[in-house]
């Protein structure tokens, strides 16, 4: 029994996931302890608490006291039964011992305990281990009864027998036999009336545990049922055309049910379709039951020879070798289970019962006159007798099966184990001849009632489809497909089996698997209209809309008036696109079922959708005038109504319809939309809440009651509206964003992205969800999946400007200025007055340097909105060099707008300090830490202020506490390493540096002066290294390329540096200064014709480029190419007329050019405008070489040595500076 019952607990599908009646029985018992008595969606509602028990009741009432006292778990009313089962085998001992001797009780007790199938039951959530114990106890308590005829002996019997009719009431069969027996015992013993004590104590106790019951059906139905109302509807069961002694089930009444179901909880729907059938809104319960006993009775005396053959097939079927199927396919459960497979069963037991009726037929007399009859036992062993043919027989009008039987089985193995004891006794007697003559007959007997005279097999399929839906509802997906498919490979499955599994399936979103159920429940059936209805749903949710109408189509033809079936196939016509064909089905269903509230709404939105709100409201005030009461007809007016904003009717066609049914919750929530759309939320959540009140599952209620809370900022009593809805619609797309929203809202945006996911899966054209999604991936700068995220939001809705401009910002952030600009034009194309899409597009083209249109973009954002602090501060940042007094005052205007952005104050500090206004600058940094104590930017200004006034210790200290501030900003410590370097403190400068990449080993300006302290070491191959590492990071960091350049020229490999400009220009192929470097490079390495290619680039770019025209004529002097040279010169020299180096370029062009006057006027200027800048003596020097050079070509040798001596002055003495030549 442990054995047994730890596999169960472990391995049987059905531990939790009862099958059948028990299913009910403990719904019912949950339902009594619990208070609630809801049930799963599209199960059957047996409406317990309004109707008579439909089942005897005991078993639940039993299973309801061990839920609420002992425990819940669905192991304890299986160790209850195990404990039962053990009491049974006690008291057969007592019983056998009693009756027989003490011999035929242990034999007795070690039958009961080693029967298979009382262990079998024992392990399931039902009855029949408490039939076994309670049949053993009633014979017990008659033993004491016939030693003293005790009234409280029969008051005991009577309370047994009254227990089990709870359960099983046919057992009343015995109490008038009973009680007639008790009376013939008493007065054979000369005891006179005294029976009638027993009799009235017998009755009284019979009916103490059953008239609660009867009461209790009366209270809640106010009908008079004794215990169930299952007498009629299983009478007819037994007697009707399709009976086959062994079915409990008949496709009339399963046609009455109407769902396709067959439980004891689908009852109710028999008797509401018994109603239909007869014109009548309803008929009570026992009014049904005495129909279908009509039915049947007129069955019987219609056909006595079928019935009488029948019953002779149940009378036979009741000793079959093997156990008929029930609730359960026990034959193939006791195959299954090892603890089980090799105990005896019911072959054992009735070749024991008609050997033992055998041996006391044939030594009858003999018995008795070895007193084994005497009295009480031979009273109790007729009443065995007696009870086995009654009980047995009372289910021959029915139906049997396996769970029939079992409580006669104690009976059986009581006298088989009499019969075991006397045979045994002739061996040990040695009376050989006739024991072996007994083990003969017993052989003959088991022999015979091992064969199947009524051919019945056990159904194997039902076995797998049973264990298939167990797992399913215990959500066990795989190990019920491995059973669902086992069972499609069967030849002998029913088509329900396919049925019903494909719908769970179905539901459960395995599409697949509902497929493959219903194409085998099509071959088993190719009528079953509904699977083919089915089977198309599956095919819509595979998105094989084409296969999904043609089985839609199917079970038209096999059911013209399925709305169902019009409903879906015009949903598929709307999804393409056909509305014309959509609303044509649509208009089917409604006319085959006009209450098709969901197709109502389907074809009211359509109509919408397509602008003919008119003819749909037409279409209903047709209906209003056809039927003034059509109550569904008033809620569809008025919302559409309120769709055209004639808010005064809509209202009044909705009180109308709230009016015909106060507890349409629809028209409840278009009366709070309308207060909500008018802003009085405090009335929209009245109406919403009523929506809810009236109809708990109305899931539309808690959305629109979810969506005030959200906006009233209630966000947990929102949250669980949301929650409550998806509870209820598990495909309740518009929640499942909403409740992303609320909890992105809350920072918890793993959650968050998880309903959002769900809910672009049910909706992926929902573009609002897409948004989400991606402004979820953008705070985590995961860019590339917020960037699918967006474009699914417009391909959603390619006007959705805001995703525009979320996408440009996106791009701006990684440098594909390009493509920002490209959305953000898009967005504006849109929305013209989207002022923060122009602000966005100043940043970039500020970005790109694009100046002036950055500063056109600001200003427009400025004319839309001149409260944008953020705009007035970049305007102000753009034209501070051209206009610092306008800059000054957009400052000003931004912290007008929001005072404490300390951002401007630093700003405009710096702006301070390039006009040389030191004082004041200092003060709008304070004022900036004044506000925010620990803005780093404030100390860094600070710092480099104080180092532009030489102040270093202070300007130190001031990084210092920059740095402690912003302790993740590798910037500071890299400029306080520059402020190092040019104290010529070296090692601080180099432990800034790296200070600065342990902050972040990204930081190209670091290294790069790493890698120059390393080439003033004299480590070139390091500096080298470095400086790599620095174009790793910022490819076009051009000084860095610079000293890449220098470095490799000190090896003689500056050819290798041309690789780091090129990839530095695909980068960033904009930038003139990368150009005019690579120009000049290419021109050092000698090749020209890609030095002149970016030379004339970087002066397309920027013509207002001294320097790459300067390079440029160098190369075309080079190139002999001199009036292009000459030309270059002077395009320099008009661009930037006082650059020193420019004159001093055009003087060397035309003292090649041996223009030696025009030479030493240029030479001269170069020198006045050198020393007009300030520039260092080495340039100087130079420039009095070449004017020294001049004057010697010239011949002028005076002149010529005056300028070489200035030239030493400045140089040194050892300096050459006549040339080769």
């Amino acid at each position: 029994r442990g054995w047994y019952l730890y596999e169960v607990y472990t391995k049987a599908p059905d531990y939790s996931a009862l099958q059948q009646d028990p299913e009910v029985q403990d719904y019912f018992a949950r339902a009594l302890v619990t208070g609630d008595w809801s049930v799963p969606e599209d199960v059957t509602d047996p409406e317990m608490r309004t109707t008579p028990f439909f089942r005897p009741p005991g078993h639940g009432y039993f299973l309801s006291f061990l839920y609420r006292y002992i425990s819940d778990s669905y192991l304890t009313p299986r160790i209850v039964n195990s404990i039962a089962g053990v009491l049974s085998v006690v008291i057969a001992f007592f019983l056998g011992r009693a009756l027989f001797g003490e011999w035929v009780g242990l034999i007795f007790s070690f039958l009961v305990a080693s029967y298979g199938v009382f262990i079998y039951w024992e392990g399931e959530v039902n009855d029949p281990a408490l039939f076994v114990f309670l049949v053993l106890l009633i014979f017990a308590l008659l033993y004491k009864w016939s030693r003293n005829f005790g009234w409280w002996w029969a008051g005991l019997i009577g309370l047994a027998i009254g227990v089990y009719a709870t359960m099983r009431p046919n057992i009343l069969a015995i109490g008038p036999f009973l009680a007639l027996r008790m009376a013939w015992v008493v007065m054979k013993k000369g005891e006179g009336l005294r029976f009638v004590f027993s009799w009235i104590s017998l009755l009284i106790f019979t009916f103490v545990p059953i008239v609660p019951i009867t009461i209790r059906n009366y209270v809640a139905s106010g009908e008079l049922v004794l215990i169930s109302t299952y007498f009629g509807e299983n009478l007819f069961i037994g007697n009707n055309t399709e009976a086959d002694g062994v079915t409990p089930w008949n496709q009339y009444l399963q046609k009455l049910e109407g769902t396709g179901n067959w439980t004891a909880r689908d009852y109710v729907n028999v008797v509401k379709g018994l109603a239909r059938e007869l014109g009548r809104d309803k008929i009570s319960h026992s009014e049904a039951s005495k129909i279908f006993t009509r039915k049947a009775i007129e069955y019987i005396l219609s056909n006595p020879k079928q019935t009488l053959k029948l019953v002779v097939k149940k009378a036979i079927l009741l000793f079959c070798p093997i156990e008929i199927t029930c609730n359960k396919v026990v034959h193939y459960e006791l195959q299954h289970y090892y603890p089980l497979k090799f105990l005896p069963g019911f072959s054992l037991a009735g070749a024991l019962f008609f050997s033992a009726i055998t041996y006391l037929l044939t030594n009858y007399k003999r018995l008795r006159k070895e007193g084994v009859f005497n009295y009480p036992t031979g009273e109790v062993v007729l009443m065995v007798f007696v009870f086995i043919a009654i009980y047995l027989g009372s289910f021959l009008p029915f139906f049997v099966n396996g769970r029939a039987r079992v409580p006669v089985i104690p009976s059986f193995l009581l006298l088989g184990a009499f019969f075991i004891y006397r045979v045994g006794k002739d061996f040990i007697s040695r009376e050989y001849v006739s024991g072996v003559k007994w083990l003969s007959i017993f052989t003959v007997f088991l022999m015979g009632i091992s064969i199947r005279w009524i051919p019945y097999e056990p159904d194997l399929a039902r076995w797998h489809y049973q264990r298939a839906d167990s797992y399913l509802r215990r959500d066990m997906v795989s190990e019920a497909i491995r059973e669902a498919d086992i069972l499609v490979l069967l030849p002998n499955s029913s088509a329900y089996m396919h049925h019903r599994l494909g719908k769970d399936f179905y539901k459960k979103g395995y599409y697949e698997e509902a497929v493959k159920q219903f194409e085998k429940g099509i071959k088993v059936d190719p009528t079953y209209q509904d699977m083919y209805y089915y089977m198309g749903k599956a095919y819509v949710k595979l998105g094989r809309l084409d296969k999904a109408e043609e089985f839609f189509r199917i079970a038209l033809e096999l059911n013209p008036e399925d709305a169902r079936a019009h409903n879906e196939i015009g949903e598929i016509f709307e999804k393409q696109g056909n509305y014309k064909l959509a609303l044509d089905h649509y208009e089917k269903a409604l006319q085959l079922y006009p209450r098709f509230t969901y197709v109502l709404d389907k074809y009211g939105k359509l109509l919408s959708s397509m602008g003919r709100v008119k003819e749909a409201l037409d279409y209903y005030e047709k209906a209003i005038s056809l039927d003034p009461t059509y109550q569904d007809a008033y809620y569809m007016m008025g919302r559409d109504l309120k769709a055209i904003g004639e808010i005064g009717k809509a209202r009044e066609y909705l009180n109308k319809a709230v009016e015909l049914n106060p507890s349409d919750a629809r028209a409840l929530c278009e009366l709070g939309n309308i207060y909500g759309d008018e802003g009085d939320w405090e009335k929209a959540e009245e109406f919403y809440r009523k929506a809810i009140k009236a109809q708990t599952d109305f899931a539309y209620g808690y959305e629109r009651l979810g969506r005030i809370l959200f906006a009233t900022e209630r966000l947990d009593e929102a949250e669980k509206c949301f929650r409550k809805a998806i509870e209820l619609n598990s495909e309740y797309q518009d929640c499942m964003y909403l409740l992303g929203c609320i909890l992105k809202a809350r920072g918890n945006f793993e959650e968050a992205k998880k309903w959002f996911k769900r809910a672009v899966e049910l909706n992926e054209r929902d573009a609002r969800a897409w948004n989400e999604l991606g402004e979820i991936y953008e705070v985590g700068k995961n860019y590339d999946e917020a960037l699918m995220c967006y474009s699914k939001a417009l391909e959603a809705y390619p006007q959705f400007s805001y995703v525009l401009a979320k996408m440009g910002a996106i791009y701006a952030n990684m440098g594909e200025y390009g493509q920002a600009i490209e959305k953000l034009q898009m967005a504006v194309n849109i929305a013209p007055d989207f002022q923060n899409v122009y602000y966005i597009m100043g940043q970039v083209f500020a970005r790109m340097g694009k100046k002036d249109m950055a500063i056109e973009k600001f200003k427009k954002a400025l004319e839309l909105n001149p409260e944008d602090a953020r705009a007035h501060r970049e305007l102000a940042l753009l034209i501070q060099d051209d206009d610092p007094n306008l800059a000054i005052h957009h400052f000003q205007k931004a912290l007008e707008a929001v005072p404490n952005f300390t951002l401007v104050l630093n700003n405009w500090g710096s702006l301070l300090v390039k006009l040389g206004k030191l004082d004041e600058a200092e003060k709008k940094f304070w004022e900036a830490l004044k506000i925010r104590p620990e803005d780093e930017l404030a100390y860094y200004n600070l710092a480099q202020l104080e180092e532009k006034r030489g102040n270093t210790l202070k300007a130190i200290e001031l990084y210092k506490k920059a740095m402690v501030n912003s302790p993740n900003n590798s910037y500071i410590p890299y400029d306080l390493g520059v402020l190092y370097d040019k104290l010529g403190n070296t090692e601080e400068a180099e432990k800034m540096y790296y200070k600065a990449l342990e902050i972040d080993d990204k930081n190209p300006l670091a290294y790069n002066n790493l890698g120059y302290h390393e080439f003033l070491k004299g480590n070139v191959d390091k500096a080298i290294e470095l400086y790599k590492k620095s174009l790793e990071i910022k490819p076009d960091l051009i000084n860095a390329l610079y000293n890449l350049a220098e470095a490799l020229s000190e090896k003689e490999e500056l050819k290798e540096v041309i690789p780091y400009f090129e990839k530095a220009i695909e980068i960033n192929p904009t930038d003139h200064n990368l150009h005019n470097a690579m120009g000049y490079y290419c021109f050092v390495v000698g090749e020209y014709e890609k030095a002149e290619t970016h030379l004339k680039k970087a002066v397309e770019l920027l013509y207002q480029f001294p320097l790459a025209w300067q390079n440029l004529g160098n190369l075309y002097l080079e190139q002999k190419r001199f009036d292009e040279a000459e030309k270059a010169f002077i395009t320099a020299l008009d661009i930037y007329p006082s650059d020193p180096i420019g004159w001093a370029c055009y003087g060397r062009f035309l003292r090649y050019m041996k223009r030696y006057d025009e030479a030493v006027e240029c030479f001269s200027k170069s020198l006045e405008k050198g020393v007009e800048k300030g520039v260092d003596n080495n340039f100087l020097g130079e420039i009095y070489c070449e004017l020294g050079n001049v004057y010697l070509e010239k011949g002028e040798q005076s002149r010529a040595e005056e300028n070489f001596r200035k030239a030493k002055e400045l140089l040194g003495e050892n300096v050459r500076c006549v040339d080769e030549k």
